[in-house]
């Protein structure tokens, strides 16, 4: 693969099959329509910044929407006539480490931060940072980094920089200043952050270090207060800046104050935090109706493991199974779209999918159907999260196109809806589907959606369930699958918003309130 073209470029521009494009700065390159069989685009940043290079339309780029390409970092792209593939990369620096906090101590400081966000495609070897005034520098392999050799009394501050096989990445911005003492001494009082935590008997505790008097910090004590009234103390035997306090009571307010402690004494307390009622966490199960509930953090699995067995988490314990190898969904315990919660994903042209052993409802009319979901692909058939496992109708969303998305009910046959108004997309959604005396109404993330034909009347469902394919087995889910609840009941508005903010909390997805 070779490219004629060799164009330099300062801002953003849109690339043609067959150019080598010298990138410097900071702008978008974007990609032409993924033909097939052309000469390769290749993308070199040449510059200081990150380069970021972005599909056209809705064809993804290695199953992604966009590539970051940091300095001295090269990117290979071919099409296949319906997506984009990076076939060959080379690695760049790393980007900036960010948010340096620099601490005194003793003739020392101890400077902490943020890792780059982007490692340039190999890893980091080490992290320097380095004094001003002085220029005097000190290296670890993650934060903080100690500096030592400082003058006490001289005010510092700190910039950082990232090491890989490549080269130096830039400095960040520089930190705090900083004076370090002659001799250690208790550490002053620590600043408290806010508190968070309405969910549960727990709430997390941050805070801020105002020094540490010369000498690490070895352990963290926070104490509740409800009013003016401390609560047993929870001491941490460590120097972080987060902790989670335990032992909470529901429904009862509580504030919370923070002391350090070194190997010389402990500092005074904080001041109050901020006030906090623990509540008692939202369970999808205590809504009445609940015949099927599956989710994908209720897996033990190894990252990138097939799924054989998709546990049922309500009481009806009709669990979704796979006996072939081949046939199993994926399941993935860090999706980034999802907020970093786990999802099973089912590849469409690997026609894969799960099936219970009977239908996991079988009612015909005030039913709910709830799904934490998205299309891998757009422009392509998505088909079925659920079905009759008996072909020719079923459970939940249908098909998935550019144009519309077919849903259907706990049903056989005529219960297909048209969602003509709800077009794909590969960002995580929550979709509800309830049927209530007869109507069918369709929300996404709590916004309702036109539906031709919500009036039809279901059949009873036979046979199995099947989960990510249609009975048929000619049509299959593209894309993951957080959660999915089955309600033999129409839920009502009040308990849709509930389901919805909680699953909306859990997965970083924006609820709309249904009115």
């Amino acid at each position: 693969m070779e490219t004629t073209n060799v164009r330099p470029v300062t801002a953003a521009t849109t690339a043609v099959w067959g150019e080598t494009i010298l990138a410097a700065g900071t702008f978008t390159v974007t990609l032409p329509a993924p033909s097939w069989g052309l000469a390769p685009v290749i993308v070199k940043n040449t510059g200081t910044g990150v380069v970021t290079v972005a599909r056209a339309g809705t064809a993804l780029i290695d199953g992604a929407t966009s590539l970051l390409l940091t300095p001295k970092q090269t990117t290979t792209v071919i099409g296949d006539g319906t997506a984009w593939r990076a076939v060959a990369a080379t690695a760049g620096v790393a980007t900036a480490p960010t948010n340096p906090v620099a601490v005194a101590g003793v003739l020392q400081a101890f400077v902490s931060f943020t890792a780059p966000a982007q490692t340039g495609g190999s890893p980091i070897t080490s992290y320097t940072a380095t004094s001003t005034p002085g220029g005097i520098t000190g290296t670890g392999s993650s934060s903080p980094v100690t500096v030592t050799g400082l003058a006490a009394g001289t005010a510092y501050t700190f910039t950082v920089r990232a090491t890989t096989s490549v080269g130096d990445s830039a400095e960040s911005v520089s930190s705090n200043s900083v004076t370090p003492t002659a001799a250690a001494v208790a550490p002053p009082a620590p600043t408290i952050g806010t508190a968070v935590g309405a969910s549960g008997t727990s709430v997390t505790v941050p805070h801020t270090l105002n020094g540490t008097g010369g000498s690490p910090i070895t352990s963290t004590t926070i104490t509740p207060f409800i009013g003016a009234t401390a609560q047993t103390a929870q001491t941490f035997a460590d120097g972080l800046l987060t902790h989670v306090v335990t032992g909470l009571t529901n429904g009862t307010a509580y504030t919370f104050k923070v002391k350090v402690t070194n190997s010389i004494g402990t500092s005074p307390d904080s001041a109050a935090s901020n006030t906090v009622t623990p509540t008692a966490p939202f369970d999808p199960a205590a809504i009445a109706g609940l015949s099927h509930w599956l989710k994908a953090d209720s897996l033990a699995l190894a990252d990138g493991a097939g799924v054989a067995t998709w546990a049922d988490s309500s009481a009806a314990a009709k669990d979704a199974t796979q006996a072939t190898a081949g046939l199993r969904p994926v399941y993935h315990a860090a999706v980034a779209a999802l907020n970093g919660k786990p999802a099973v994903r089912f590849a469409r042209l690997s026609t894969q999918w799960l099936q219970t052993a009977s239908p996991v409802s079988t009612v015909v009319d005030n039913y709910t159907l709830i799904f934490v979901a998205n299309a891998a692909t757009t422009g392509f058939l998505a088909a079925a999260l659920y079905t009759n496992g008996t072909g020719g109708g079923g459970v939940g969303f249908y098909t998935c196109t550019a144009v519309s998305q077919n849903v259907g009910a706990l049903v056989a046959g005529v219960a297909w809806q048209d969602a003509t108004a709800l077009p794909p997309s590969v960002t995580p959604k929550i979709y509800m589907l309830k049927r209530a005396a007869g109507v069918t109404t369709l929300y996404a993330d709590g916004v309702a959606k036109t539906i031709n034909s919500p009036n039809a009347t279901p059949t009873a469902p036979t046979g199995a369930t099947r989960v990510g394919g249609q009975g048929d087995t000619t049509n299959f889910f593209d894309g993951d699958l957080a959660e999915a609840l089955t309600y033999s009941a129409a839920v009502s508005t009040a308990d849709l918003n509930l389901i919805g903010n909680h699953l909306a909390s859990k997965y970083g997805i924006v609820w709309t309130t249904i009115p």
